[in-house]
């Protein structure tokens, strides 16, 4: 389709999002970090994430993680 910008809005501090994250997806999502170097949030089903400045919070029932190619991190 020619895609040749992916930036969007860049709302997420220069994130891709993963959303209806489950474990099981941990293992695309490392991929695509190794393939594509953005880190990334993943937010589970319950949850959402809000960014105020530079600080991102988890909202909801369910974790969200932040994944960097240094690994996995929980977002409080």
């Amino acid at each position: 389709i020619g895609l040749q910008e992916t930036a969007c809005l860049n709302l997420v501090q220069n994130h891709a999002v993963w959303v209806h994250h489950t474990d099981a997806d941990d293992v695309h999502i490392r991929q695509f970090i190794q393939i594509t170097a953005y880190p990334v949030i993943a937010i589970a089903e319950r949850t959402g994430v809000t960014i105020e400045a530079e600080t991102i919070a988890t909202v909801g029932y369910e974790p969200a993680y932040q994944f960097t190619s240094l690994g996995k991190q929980r977002i409080a």
